[in-house]
């Protein structure tokens, strides 16, 4: 037995009970009238010896690390270095005020750090339902906050905006007023994906035969911010009549644009609520893919929206990739809602 747990600890495996059953061996010794001295030269054998000088250098490689949560250390280490890169930072910010992200943001790391989903959300979820005509009473108690996706079919087929947003009127809206251009630039969100088009202004100051995508297909989203865009916009739009009174932000919207082809790869959003999107113009299909926590139980599946359809997702959930069928230019426009 008395090798045995040598044996063991020797391993580094299980030490706090190998200890424990040489207390217990040591006592049964004891009262067997197994001399000291005999006692005395097993504990100071080598392979014992060998094993506390391990979990000593265990115990120090362990205070080296987490000597680092002392009060001590953050005091007079953390504290300091947190003041120092703020007042490095401010002025850097300043000095960068029109591009504020020295780094680009690790779209990666967000994917990463997302928080671990219950799956009850996607079990058994194969596809979206398709709905028309349906209540604002029966959307809320059914479809709006489950995270499960739907389609309601022609939600948005009557609105202005279809056949009237296209890439020469957001143009000529953003030209007609600068400084709206510059708040949406400073303040809003741009998404390039792989057109390498930096942000508004290079948009809309690009050839007429690239603004065609004669030369190179394009797919862009940015959102609104300004008050007077938001105000324009929504003289053409308005909040979904299967949605609550007051549920929908319009003033602050997201618009994306593109060629026909690959449109947003795959991602997951950092946003607080879930969202809808109306497609104004041509013909979109929406990959949806579970949380990896979720793919034992959960299924990948497709939506395809046409023009005039509204999708409702939770993109905080639902991992999610877009592609635009041949034919017209894919034009939606959508929000959050509460």
């Amino acid at each position: 037995v008395w090798r045995r747990v040598v044996n063991m600890a020797s391993r580094k495996q299980l030490k706090q009970e190998a200890i424990s059953q040489l207390c217990d061996i040591l006592e049964r010794a004891k009262a067997a009238g197994l001399p000291q001295e005999k006692i005395r030269s097993c504990l100071e054998s080598e392979d014992l010896v060998s094993v506390f000088k391990s979990a000593e250098s265990d115990r120090r490689s362990c205070w080296k690390y987490t000597r680092y949560l002392s009060p001590y250390f953050i005091i007079f280490n953390v504290l300091p270095a947190m003041l120092l890169l703020a007042l490095v930072g401010y002025p850097l910010y300043e000095l960068t005020n029109e591009s504020p992200c020295l780094v680009p943001k690790p779209e990666l790391l967000i994917d990463l750090i997302q928080p671990l989903l219950d799956c009850k959300f996607c079990e058994n979820v194969t596809e979206a339902p398709r709905l028309r005509n349906i209540t604002p009473y029966e959307f809320v108690h059914n479809y709006a906050y489950t995270s499960r996706p739907s389609l309601v079919v022609g939600a948005a087929s009557e609105w202005p905006a279809v056949g009237l947003f296209t890439y020469d009127y957001f143009k000529k809206l953003y030209q007609q007023v600068p400084e709206a251009m510059d708040a949406d630039i400073n303040s809003g969100h741009f998404f390039s994906y792989s057109s390498r088009i930096k942000d508004l202004k290079e948009l809309f100051e690009m050839s007429a035969e690239r603004a065609s995508m004669a030369s190179e297909k394009w797919y862009i989203g940015w959102s609104t911010n300004d008050p007077y865009i938001g105000k324009e916009l929504q003289k053409h739009f308005s909040a979904p009549s299967f949605l609550p009174p007051g549920s929908s932000e319009l003033g602050i919207a997201w618009i994306f644009m593109g060629a026909p082809g690959p449109g947003a790869s795959i991602h997951i959003d950092s946003v607080e609520l879930p969202s809808w999107q109306a497609q104004l113009s041509g013909t979109k299909t929406w990959t949806l893919t579970p949380p990896p926590e979720c793919e034992h139980v959960c299924h990948r599946f497709n939506i395809t929206v046409h023009k005039g359809d509204i999708i409702v997702v939770d993109t905080n959930s639902w991992y999610h990739e877009t592609y635009v069928h041949p034919g017209n230019i894919s034009i939606t426009i959508g929000t959050e809602y509460r």
